[in-house]
């Protein structure tokens, strides 16, 4: 496909763009909202999870709003606007850290709120339902069962350390 900028006699190859009269094909990350690494909203199509070969690392829906306390990539973390638009970890020991909007950090205040992410210290099995941790900031795939506890599915693992994070909008709290 060509592209041009319209000011000028002249057009530019886009090897990684396609487009057959119906659909638009893209290879590569598309940044919606501004400039690649500037963005509000990024979305990586990435065919295969084979090709997250590097520890903490994904592709998927991410989002850079608000602050953060603390950045640990890899970790699980929840919005709070109540907190000043800040990111904190989570703890499916409490209500107020387990709900809401959650991410997985990837770095420089950048989370994952929807896609594949691989993180070698985990050793799911392969087709787990994986659930917040009462363990601040991580996952795990034993339902807690404590009273007061929060019961929340977040995804599904793919291999022993890649998972599908798709946080679900409904949680328990344990009686």
């Amino acid at each position: 496909m060509l592209t041009a900028n319209g000011t000028s006699n002249s057009a530019d190859s886009e090897p990684n763009l396609t487009f057959d009269g119906t659909t638009l094909g893209l290879t590569g990350a598309l940044s919606i909202g501004g400039a690649p690494n500037s963005n509000k909203y990024t979305f990586t199509i990435v065919p295969s999870t084979s090709l997250i070969t590097s520890n903490q690392t994904g592709f998927g829906e991410q989002i850079k709003i608000g602050s953060t306390v603390g950045t640990t990539v890899g970790k699980c973390y929840y919005f709070d606007i109540t907190g000043g638009n800040t990111w904190y970890q989570t703890d499916a020991s409490a209500a107020s850290s387990s709900k809401g909007l959650l991410g997985i950090n990837t770095g420089s205040n950048s989370y994952l709120i929807r896609g594949y992410f691989r993180d070698d210290s985990y050793s799911f099995t392969v087709g787990g339902i994986i659930y917040l941790s009462i363990t601040t900031g991580n996952l795990t795939q034993t339902q807690p069962s404590g009273t007061g506890e929060i019961v929340r599915v977040v995804g599904f693992a793919l291999t022993s350390t890649i998972y599908f994070f798709d946080p679900s909008q409904d949680w328990i709290e344990l009686a």
